[in-house]
């Protein structure tokens, strides 16, 4: 019984799994048709920034890079990769640079124990 409600349940689970993987198959189809309608006369396909992060989130949410047709699987993780550069090498508008600099009182504690312990080497 136990082995019958659990084959049932991963059935109902497996059937709206691909449901909604047909849903961003959909959604991915459908991105692909609009830039491909605002093409221009050339033979490169011209995506925008909201063009590359619309993918970018669909290939995070469900593993829907190799189902892109108008572009290589490579070249949606090469967006991801610069997005995450990009990300990370963001200039913050603070103006301070580097690390914040440390409590006079934790230096004078290291300094101490440092003096301290000269034995220890580092």
């Amino acid at each position: 019984m136990e082995l019958l409600t659990g084959l049932f349940f991963r059935l109902i689970f497996k059937v709206f799994l691909s449901r909604k993987f047909l849903i961003f198959k959909i959604v991915a189809i459908e991105k692909e048709n609009e830039i491909l309608k605002r093409r221009l006369a050339g033979k490169r396909i011209i995506t925008n920034n909201f063009d590359r992060t619309f993918f970018l989130l669909l290939n995070k949410i469900m593993a829907i890079k190799d189902h892109i047709t108008i572009v290589k699987p490579a070249t949606v993780l090469r967006w991801q990769r610069m997005f995450i550069k990009c990300f990370w090498t963001f200039k913050r508008f603070s103006g301070v640079v580097g690390r914040k600099p440390v409590d006079i009182n934790i230096r004078n504690l290291i300094l101490n124990v440092k003096n301290e312990n000269i034995l220890w080497g580092a």
